[in-house]
């Protein structure tokens, strides 16, 4: 045999041997998608002498401890499970059972568990500090203290912030365990039965609430005027908020005096605070759009303090000054309020060209003595 000849008889027995072996290697899928996905000789579920238990932890926007479908599942939490093998209803306190972490919607599962009781609850642990995924927020209401009620889409936790919102005790049991409740399918064992899938905790957060506007656009005349915003910026440091119009604006200040000046590279205000209101001086007539959270009126309230201040307006529509400030004016703290033209309301001489405050500008208010202003929610009428 010729050189020639034994490289061609090798190259095509190679080839053969990579062909039956890539045939081998397609029965050897196809048998393991058979078996795992069931597509033929699948005998009955059998229980799989395990237990699992889950569900989710979820922004409860209206605070009802109810899941609605508006509300999401925050990722990112932590959350621990404890044994109580004695069925104390207190955690065995060598009972520490591991750590799992919300997906991308707020589900957690702790799987592989013996049958017996067990708690749940998101810790104090990388969930409550700056930048973590419970930061600003609080339990929700309507706790339901029987965790083992088998009752899904309400609020199992119960705690204060920074510490451990704990749910009520599960008993686990092979077989007994709700059905179509979300474990996962195998045609061999059957996890839906041994899988308890009802633990959930409802968060809230006053600056992170379902409707309003996503976006806000502020409308500045040349010169001298006021503004405020019922956004929350997704990011709150001034000279971001007003970068699209960095060019126009000559200087911005708080109630305190204290300056943004672009020209200068200045900033002494930092950040916007929620509900006040800012002088500011621009070259030309602007605009500029403030994108973030919307701040409801009704949750938000601005304390005011001695002396003279500068608040912002959160409603979406306007309303008479004079309604709007009746609380502070009926016990008669309120000595005046001035709108950025100069309009003045004096409520001791019933005297009002200020008219209605409106969206977006900022009003001048002197009081006697310190007091809180409270909004009415945008579905009530003053």
């Amino acid at each position: 045999m010729s050189p020639t000849d034994a490289i061609y008889h090798y190259n095509n027995n190679a080839l053969s041997y990579l062909n039956i072996g890539a045939a081998m290697g397609d029965e050897m899928i196809r048998a393991l998608n058979d078996m795992a996905f069931c597509y033929e000789d699948c005998d009955a579920q059998i229980a799989p002498g395990i237990v699992s238990i889950g569900n989710r932890v979820w922004n409860d926007y209206n605070m009802d401890g109810i899941q609605d479908s508006n509300e999401p599942g925050i990722p990112g939490v932590s959350l621990v499970i404890w044994s109580d093998s004695d069925g104390d209803n207190i955690p065995d306190w060598q009972g520490f059972g591991g750590v799992q972490v919300t997906d991308s919607d707020g589900y957690y599962n702790f799987t592989s568990l013996e049958p017996g009781n067990y708690t749940v609850f998101v810790w104090s642990v990388d969930n409550w500090g700056p930048g973590e995924p419970l930061e600003g927020f609080h339990s929700t209401n309507a706790f339901v203290s029987n965790a083992n009620n088998d009752v899904d889409f309400d609020n199992n936790g119960f705690g204060n912030p920074f510490t451990d919102i704990m749910a009520g005790v599960v008993t686990l049991t092979l077989d007994q365990e709700p059905l179509d409740d979300g474990d996962s399918y195998n045609c061999y064992f059957n996890y839906d039965a041994s899988g308890n899938n009802t633990i959930n905790f409802g968060f809230f957060n006053l600056d992170v609430v379902a409707g309003g506007p996503s976006c806000q656009i502020l409308e500045l005349p040349l010169g001298w005027s006021t503004f405020s915003t019922y956004m929350l910026p997704y990011n709150t440091d001034i000279n971001v908020v007003l970068s699209p119009i960095y060019d126009h604006v000559v200087i911005v200040k708080d109630y305190s005096g204290n300056a943004y000046l672009p020209e200068f590279l200045f900033n002494g205000i930092g950040a916007i605070d929620v509900g006040q209101g800012y002088h500011i001086k621009t070259t030309a007539d602007v605009s500029v759009e403030i994108c973030g959270t919307y701040l409801f009126p009704e949750n938000h309230s601005i304390s005011l303090t001695s002396g003279w201040n500068l608040i912002g307006y959160l409603r979406l529509e306007p309303a008479e000054i004079a309604a709007v400030l009746a609380d502070v004016t009926q016990t008669n703290n309120l000595i005046i309020a001035k709108d950025y033209m100069g309009n003045a309301y004096l409520p001791e001489w019933n005297f009002n060209s200020v008219a209605d405050m409106e969206p977006g500008r900022g009003y001048q208010l002197k009081i006697v003595l310190d007091d809180v202003l409270y909004f009415l929610s945008n579905s009530e009428n003053y």
